[in-house]
């Protein structure tokens, strides 16, 4: 995936693991909030790079072999959760929402959409340990 030249998608893949490191970073070590920080980011950078350079859906199976040879033994990193991250930065970012919901409708969306969340989290909590540098 290059353009004139510059291996484009290279230079995404090293700001990706860049944004990994950072988002744990900043985490300090708090679980679930570096990993929907890192899921938003993902999704983001993903997003503007498929729209930009109008890469299609395989970037995400490219990327998915690529961080699991990285940080091997880390959940999370599927294909399918990757598009997952783009798909959680579009509708949170972009605003994709409905008409207005009454507010028992809304809690109920509210706590499947968590448990939806938890699930994911729980699939990326191996990847905080795999890339931990040690001495942290």
């Amino acid at each position: 995936m290059k353009v004139q030249g510059v291996d484009v998608y290279g230079e995404f893949l090293g700001e990706v693991k860049a944004r990994l490191r950072e988002d744990l970073i900043e985490a300090g070590g708090a679980r679930h909030a570096w990993k929907v920080h890192f899921y938003w980011n993902l999704g983001r950078m993903i997003c503007e790079k498929r729209r930009g350079l109008g890469w299609d859906r395989t970037v995400a199976e490219r990327l998915a072999l690529d961080l699991q040879a990285e940080y091997p033994g880390a959940h999370g990193f599927s294909a399918d959760n990757i598009l997952r991250m783009e798909e959680f930065y579009l509708n949170y970012h972009l605003g994709k929402f409905p008409a207005p919901l009454p507010a028992e409708i809304k809690l109920k969306l509210t706590n499947r959409f968590m448990g939806l969340v938890s699930k994911v989290l729980d699939h990326l909590s191996g990847a905080r340990e795999s890339i931990k540098p040690s001495g942290w």
